[in-house]
């Protein structure tokens, strides 16, 4: 069979589990009263681990860890750890969150406060260097915000209360050597413009 369920007076109750076409389990559940209870986990085609995470009452919380296959991953890279998170008590995402490359180098790291964002946030390309950094207290933007896009095009500015405030420039990377020419630059107050100067369109 490729999938077994297990059922009590209308409601899944027991243990859930779905296999791949080629046999190998897919996913392994358990059910109470209806509800996800226990550890719920998953696998890739070729039986290597996909995702390890835990219910309470129907509620993901605590840790939960996924995972490239192992065609994903690169060979040098054992653990093919994709994506690491935590749930609070209430199955919102809380503390700190890690994305990963196959390579096993640094995607992307937020923090959370309850389903919020809170703390800094930041991004890497694939050989490490870092494309993005923002930072929030309970969901809005607050304080250093840097983001640089594949153009190689740069925004820098501040925030209070998710509004831009003080100085926003954007620049143009030049060379390899990440010399950079300003192409905007204006000045925000609380989210209000109060200055702007185009001085070099590329």
């Amino acid at each position: 069979p490729h999938e077994i369920k297990e059922m009590k007076k209308g409601e899944q109750h027991g243990k859930h589990i779905i296999y791949w076409p080629n046999g190998e389990m897919m996913l392994k559940s358990f059910y109470q009263d209806g509800k996800l209870e226990g550890s719920f986990e998953g696998w890739h085609a070729d039986a290597s681990s996909s995702f390890v995470r835990n219910y309470v009452n129907g509620i993901a919380v605590g840790d939960e860890v996924q995972y490239y296959s192992k065609e994903e991953a690169e060979d040098h890279y054992t653990s093919r750890i994709k994506q690491t998170l935590h749930y609070d008590h209430a199955g919102k995402l809380d503390g700190k969150q890690q994305t990963f490359y196959s390579s096993g180098q640094l995607q992307s790291e937020e923090k959370y406060q309850h389903g919020s964002l809170h703390g800094q946030m930041i991004s890497f390309t694939d050989d490490g260097e870092m494309v993005h950094e923002a930072n929030y207290q309970k969901g809005d933007l607050e304080g250093k915000f840097f983001h640089k896009d594949a153009a190689g095009r740069v925004i820098e500015c501040s925030y209070v209360k998710n509004k831009k405030n003080g100085q926003y420039t954007i620049y143009h990377t030049l060379d390899e050597m990440y010399r950079k020419q300003i192409a905007l630059s204006a000045f925000y107050e609380i989210g209000v413009l109060e200055k702007e100067t185009v001085t070099y369109n590329e």
